[in-house]
């Protein structure tokens, strides 16, 4: 047998490589759909369908022979199946155009909202569907840079919107009652609570963003409040430093958007940094749940 050339071995020896690495990644795949499967199980119907909204995300990716994304999948189903808190993926963790990625983070935003405002208990199925298949549109998404699976993005894209709509109508408060002849007393002005969200290292308004700022400013006229109190915090990427700074900029922006809509309140900007995240995380973690200014209007 003529010898191989040092061409001819070395275009072997990758084509070997690159198999032994396909066959590792199933291999540790199979052993993370496996523990998706037998998680469990969890505590409350939310994470009980959450865990089985992600092992079918997960099996539609193994199915693709995706690996990685089957495998990112299979562990966040684990996790709910044993009972740990899964949060939604954060668009600012993945390769996306700018448009897409503010596309995604104002969805993740009204997410948050929806599963915040009791949506994980009121309608565990439809917000466990909602979370799983943002969780697939985020990563579809990211693979339209590539050109391809235009169709993949628009299946996890519509049946996030439609399990959100659901939720978001499960949790809506009641109708009023018809109105009687009795005419009651004119309520006294109530505190109320919002959050904004702001993208990693950034302190501009978003569009998501300014939408609920829109809806504090309604808010303040309604009650006639007086004061309006912010504070920005940051997640725990950086030095705590910078991260007191950006949080100041950040209740900064928020405050100069509602003086230019005409909110005539005082308002009291200050900031936080790290200090107090949402979400407890270790030093140098990106989470999007501790970017934002609280708002609070009394």
């Amino acid at each position: 047998m003529k010898p191989l050339s040092r061409f001819g071995f070395c275009i072997a020896l990758i084509a070997a490589v690159a198999s032994c690495q396909s066959f590792e990644g199933a291999f540790s795949v199979d052993r993370d759909m496996e523990a998706a499967k037998m998680a469990g199980p969890p505590s409350g119907a939310f994470n009980a369908a959450l865990q089985e909204q992600y092992v079918t995300v997960a099996q539609r990716e193994y199915d693709e022979s995706d690996w990685e994304h089957a495998g990112l999948f299979a562990r966040k189903a684990t996790a709910a199946g044993n009972g740990e808190q899964v949060e939604p993926e954060d668009p600012g963790n993945w390769k996306l155009s700018e448009q897409d990625a503010g596309e995604l983070s104002a969805a993740r935003g009204q997410l948050l909202l929806a599963l915040d405002d009791n949506g994980r208990t009121t309608a565990p199925g439809d917000a466990a569907e909602a979370q799983a298949n943002f969780d697939c549109w985020v990563q579809e998404q990211e693979l339209l840079n590539e050109g391809f699976q235009e169709d993949d993005i628009a299946y996890c894209r519509d049946r996030f919107e439609a399990a959100l709509a659901r939720v978001q109508e499960a949790i809506a408060p009641e109708p009023e009652p018809e109105a009687v002849a009795i005419i009651a007393p004119a309520p006294e002005p109530v505190a109320r609570d919002y959050l904004v969200y702001f993208d990693f290292d950034k302190h501009n308004v978003r569009a998501d963003a300014a939408s609920i700022l829109d809806r504090v400013g309604e808010a303040i006229d309604e009650t006639g409040a007086t004061s309006v109190s912010l504070v920005g915090h940051t997640d725990t990427m950086g030095s705590p430093e910078y991260n007191q700074i950006l949080s100041v900029e950040r209740a900064d922006s928020v405050r100069d958007y509602l003086k230019s809509k005409g909110v005539d309140a005082e308002i009291t900007a200050s900031g936080v940094g790290e200090s107090d995240p949402r979400v407890p995380t270790p030093d140098q973690v990106a989470e999007q749940e501790n970017r934002n200014v609280q708002i609070r209007i009394d």
